[in-house]
């Protein structure tokens, strides 16, 4: 059949969903790309069998595990994963950071242990909550990276934690056959070039 050969060959159009926190809403870019995001959908639209991509971007400066389960009950937002073809996120940095708020005088693993159990039962409710709206998107969670790297390299231990939480989450999202997690911290743990971190220290995303 003519019709279904050429509806198969034709170019694809990919609905490209972002949810998660700052790097996700594409802070720390000045190129026009609108960090990462902008750049896989970039990246996507120059494939040939690809003919457009169509995104929507969920991304919230300073969201944590919590606020995204909020986020997740939006109508808007709703609609949108139900129609996603790939769901790119990044959270979780902003859970830690939080624990560092509160134990900046005092580090030690206690409290990062406790709160990554909180962080792991969120992050398992969010992925349940996707895969009731969409079973088949493939969902590309972005890793966890030490953001403390060069402002406070006399703090190993955040290193050490950024990793626990980093294989922990790596383990749950594995048990999703459509899911792939994203190594980055690598990518600052031999790396003294400061230029991969934005202005304000923090944000890689360009």
């Amino acid at each position: 059949n003519k019709q279904v050969a050429s509806e198969v060959n034709a170019p694809n159009t990919i609905k490209l969903v972002g949810i998660g926190d700052s790097l996700t809403k594409g802070i720390g870019d000045e190129s026009g790309h609108g960090g990462y995001f902008g750049m896989v959908k970039d990246k996507i639209e120059e494939q040939d069998h690809i003919k457009e991509v169509s995104v929507k971007n969920f991304g919230v400066k300073g969201h944590k595990t919590s606020n995204l389960q909020g986020k997740l009950q939006e109508e808007a937002v709703i609609k949108s994963v139900e129609e996603a073809d790939i769901i790119l996120m990044t959270i979780g940095g902003n859970d830690i950071m939080n624990v560092v708020r509160s134990n900046i005088f005092s580090l030690d693993f206690e409290p990062f242990r406790t709160e990554q159990k909180n962080y792991e039962k969120r992050l398992k409710d969010v992925f349940t909550t996707i895969r009731h709206h969409n079973s088949n998107a493939y969902i590309v969670f972005i890793g966890l990276y030490n953001p403390f790297q060069y402002m406070l390299p006399e703090l190993p231990e955040i290193n050490t934690i950024i990793n626990e939480w980093n294989v922990n989450t790596k383990q749950m999202i594995n048990k999703d056959d459509k899911a792939i997690f994203v190594s980055v911290d690598q990518l600052f743990s031999n790396d003294h070039d400061e230029r991969l971190f934005y202005k304000d220290e923090f944000h890689p995303n360009e």
